[in-house]
């Protein structure tokens, strides 16, 4: 039985909105908030995340159903 591919319409960017509770000092939260930045951006240039996305997703969807 021939597997099926997804049909993509369109390319996504997805977007991480990151905030802080109101009693974190402003030098903490943002200290914090670029911290959490720096750790996303290391994780894009490694294409940490793309080959976690190959890992979990498309091999998921290569899969046969059960």
């Amino acid at each position: 039985m021939p597997s099926a591919e997804p049909l993509v319409l369109n390319n996504q960017t997805a977007h991480l909105m990151i905030s802080t509770a109101p009693n974190i000092p402003s030098k903490i939260a943002k200290e914090t908030i670029k911290k959490m930045e720096n750790t996303m951006q290391t994780l894009i240039d490694d294409k940490f995340i793309d080959k976690a996305f190959a890992h979990y997703i498309n091999d998921k969807l290569k899969c046969e159903p059960e």
